[in-house]
């Protein structure tokens, strides 16, 4: 047998502690990829299952270039779809009829009855869509519908067609957020050159590159391909894998350092003797290299199933948050993700680490000569010896603990390290879950899922069509409502009047209207210039949510004045990572330069017609309008009711209260409404949401739905998201529990010598025990104290990646976190030390003097 490997059994106390780091180190390192990945993968779920799962879509696809794209086999989904007409009921409900492929209707939902259209007129929808046009959402029902088909150049023919109900879809997120009704049909094998084309690629693809090639080889133009940016972002988890991967092997490299320290100590003086019989430096470094690389190499599979348990544990307990999330009509079941490369080179990088130790400590051997090799330790312990008899006995605890401190200087900063990792590593996970929290909460308010049930109006240009006032008092008599927060809008008119303007951002949504709906937002009367927007008259309830997202001055709910105006406007982001982004941020600059103060002119129609071409392309006279000044009272960042158009979501929205609103715009009509009910009403959710349907349909030109279930779905993907954090802190927290353990126990073990001496020096086992907490109770405070240091300047770091300034939150340390992390660490410590002290005290001392190990 070769001389390492008998070191290593009958060494068995020393390599079970080395094997035990090791082992350690290798779980902590699989149990993390494997975690991360996971919860990344899970924050990227939902973001795809509140928008859409594609990678990239293309608009304006011919036929030949559609020809194309099928033959590409890397391409795991191609969607394919193209507007065909919009259906009209008699109770004048809309809805968009989409030709389209099962890939494309499918991205995001399946069919829970029925098949996939394969002949003309035959359609699928989702069961929300049927009942708001009044229709039963069962298969093989059939009806004839008023159909505006599209045409050529933009024209429409109008005909009834007769429709056959072949399959019902599950619930969509995103469209039951925007309120489109979407009637999906069979997708004819015609040469068009309109078609809209989602792409979804292989998980193996760069898809990034892959679409340039394509591009250029269908001959795209780069404007019509849209990448989706809620798409899994593989560019910023390598990033993390860098940043996480270095971070962990500098860490681990301190650990394995510190430890191997301690086992150097012990074993020095036998490499001595194995000099001093003719051993060269080469074959004293090959010893201590094969050492440590054969334990390795055990600890690398316990490591790896180690962790690889520890990871299904944590996905065994999130599997009780059942999430009904469907892409191309398969459930998602949210596996468990293994990063096999980034795992395999971890590992790699820990065996360099271990070697680079090694060499480290056999340079330091192969330096010394013989003699202060075999005698150094001796000679430490005896002078140390000879200062106890001069030591006053009323500090014998204190001195003898700084004493053994100084003399191993070394071992207690690596193992002050260690455990300083651990609280920081803990701290920094804690408070990621704080922030996925917080996180969640701003998603959801800021998606417009501020109710229980959303109401809008269908027709975002007709002021005088919406939710009428006697449907509102028959919604507020439904059984378990519990608060309806309401909105009025009518389009207006306001005179710029120089007001300074993001030029670039409203380039890009004029172009947008332009294409979509064939005016601009942008006019003149005379030499005046004008935008369009909308007034919006707020009740009570939503102007006091409204007071939440405040950017600038203020407003009462009692005593707001008749000229006073709020204005709702989303702001652009002037640094980091979301630089040059719009949206509805707190932190940024404002898309127009409105201030507190400013007095803002706006018209509105005479007459409230507002339903008309010659209104939008400003054809009509000045003299039509009234006009009004009015004063900035506040200005928020976002409106809290929801915007029913696109129309809305491109100049600043005027608001005012529901009083107001009525001094001004006589007409009782609401463009959308948020309804809440109560906990007890839950339980008859679909019995609610069907009443809501009904008088929609009696109403007409409204649409109604429920956002329960979104809701909750999202609630629990963030619960899903949070087991695994707190997973990772858990898995965390006992792997370094366990590897303090083994420093503490081994940091006590090869001290047995010096205790039996101070034993017959005439110190009590309990004076003992007393010194070894002393120096536990140290280390552990140098540990917090640099503990807190890191993560004072992390968690300002996780706080900005996490971008939450942007919507107004603020970053606060947890004191409280930081305090429990205190306690914690010091009564491990505490508790610790006095058990392994009192372990190795209770043996006879003559026996520990005359034991080999």
């Amino acid at each position: 047998m070769k001389l390492h490997r008998k070191y290593i059994w009958r060494s068995k106390k020393n390599t079970l502690s080395l094997l035990l780091v090791m082992t350690l180190v290798v779980t902590l390192l699989v149990a993390l990829f494997v975690l991360f990945h996971t919860n990344h993968r899970i924050a990227a779920k939902k973001d795809q299952f509140l928008y859409t799962a594609i990678d990239y879509q293309i608009c304006d696809v011919s036929t030949k270039q559609l020809r194309q794209l099928q033959k590409v086999k890397d391409i795991e989904h191609l969607g394919i779809s193209r507007d065909s007409g919009i259906i009209r009921t008699k109770s004048k409900q809309e809805a968009i009829l989409v030709e389209a492929n099962a890939d494309e209707v499918l991205a995001v939902s399946k069919l829970i009855k029925g098949r996939m259209p394969q002949e003309k007129n035959e359609i699928v929808a989702e069961r929300w869509a049927l009942q708001n046009l009044g229709l039963v959402p069962e298969i093989n029902t059939t009806m004839t519908l008023s159909t505006s088909i599209v045409k050529k150049q933009g024209r429409y023919s109008k005909q009834n067609v007769t429709y056959k109900v072949v399959g019902i879809l599950n619930d969509m997120a995103y469209s039951k957020r925007s309120g489109i009704i979407s009637f999906y049909t069979f997708l004819p094998d015609k040469n068009f050159d309109d078609f809209i084309v989602t792409i979804k690629w292989k998980d193996a693809v760069n898809s990034e590159v892959k679409m340039k090639q394509l591009v250029s080889q269908i001959g795209v133009s780069l404007k019509k391909v849209t990448k989706n940016v809620w798409a899994e972002d593989k560019d910023e988890l390598f990033k993390w894998d860098m940043e996480m991967g270095l971070l962990l092997i500098s860490i681990f490299g301190i650990i394995l350092y510190g430890v191997f320290r301690i086992f150097f100590i012990a074993r020095k003086n036998q490499y001595g003797i194995l000099k001093a019989i003719g051993y060269k430096n080469k074959q004293i470094t090959q010893l201590i290299v094969s050492e440590l690389l054969e334990i390795y190499a055990i600890s690398i599979p316990i490591g790896i199933i180690t962790g690889v348990i520890l990871s299904y544990i944590v996905t065994f307990i999130s599997r009780e948050q059942e999430i009904e999330i469907y892409f191309w009509g398969r459930k998602e079941e949210f596996c468990v993700v293994f990063p096999y490369l980034q795992i395999i080179i971890g590992i790699l990088m820990i065996a360099i680490v271990i070697i680079l130790i090694a060499l480290f400590f056999s340079y330091k051997l192969n330096k010394d000569s013989i003699r202060s090799i075999i005698f150094e330790n001796n000679m430490e312990s005896q002078k140390g010896i000879k200062k106890i008899n001069i030591i006053n006995k009323k500090n014998l605890t204190f001195i003898l603990s700084l004493k053994y401190l100084y003399l191993h200087l070394r071992s207690s900063i690596f193992l002050v390290l260690s455990i300083a990792f651990g609280c920081t590593l803990f701290y920094g996970l804690a408070y990621q879950a704080k922030l996925e929290k917080m996180d969640n909460q701003v998603n959801k308010s800021l998606n417009f899922f501020n109710g229980d049930y959303i109401i809008t109006s269908n027709d975002d240009m007709n002021s005088k069509v919406g939710i009428k006032e006697e449907i509102l008092q028959e919604i507020k008599e439904v059984s378990g409502i519990a608060q309806i927060e309401s909105e009025k809008a009518i389009p207006i008119k306001v005179f710029e009047n120089g007001v300074k303007k993001n030029k670039g951002y409203f380039d890009k949504c004029e172009e947008w209207v332009k294409k979509n709906y064939g005016f601009s937002l942008t006019n003149t009367y005379g030499k005046e210039e004008i935008y369009q927007t909308k007034l919006k008259g707020y009740n009570e309830l939503a102007l006091k949510k409204l007071k939440n997202y405040i950017v600038e001055g203020n407003y009462s709910l009692e005593t707001m004045q008749e000229n006073e105006v709020i204005i709702a406007m989303p702001r652009m982001v002037e640094q980091g990572e979301a630089k040059g982004k719009v949206g509805f941020f707190k932190k940024g600059r404002a898309i127009m330069d409105y201030r507190v103060g400013d007095i803002v002119e706006i018209a509105y129609c005479r007459n409230l017609d507002t339903n008309s071409s010659e209104y939008w392309n400003c054809q009509d006279r000045l003299s039509d309008y009234i006009q009004k000044k009015l004063k900035v009272a506040a200005i928020v960042y976002y409106p809290y009711m929801k915007t029913v158009s696109p129309l809305e979501q491109n100049y600043p929205l005027f608001i005012v209260s529901n009083k107001q609103y009525k001094r001004m715009i006589p007409l009782e009509v609401y463009e959308a409404v948020n309804i809440k009910i109560t906990e007890t009403a839950k339980k008859k959710e679909k019995e609610i949401e069907d009443k809501l349907i009904k008088l929609a349909v009696k109403n007409q030109e409204i649409t109604a739905r429920s956002i329960i279930e979104e809701k909750n779905n999202i609630d629990k993907i963030y619960v899903k998201k949070i087991v695994y954090i707190y997973g990772i802190v858990i898995v965390t927290f006992i792997l370094i529990l366990i590897n303090l353990i083994n420093n503490l126990q081994y940091r006590i073990y090869v001290r047995k010598n010096e205790f039996a001496v101070y034993c017959a020096l005439g110190m009590t086992k309990k004076a003992i025990c007393k010194l070894v907490c002393f120096e536990s109770r140290i280390l552990g405070i140098s540990a917090l104290c640099i503990s807190f240091s890191a993560t004072h300047l992390i968690t300002p770091v996780l706080f900005k990646k996490s971008q939450l300034f942007l919507y107004g939150q603020y970053f606060k340390y947890d004191n409280l976190l930081f305090g429990i992390l205190t306690v914690i660490t010091l009564l491990i410590c505490e508790v610790l030390s006095r058990k392994i002290t009192k372990k190795i005290v209770s043996t006879d001392m003559i026996e520990i003097l005359n034991s080999n190990e």
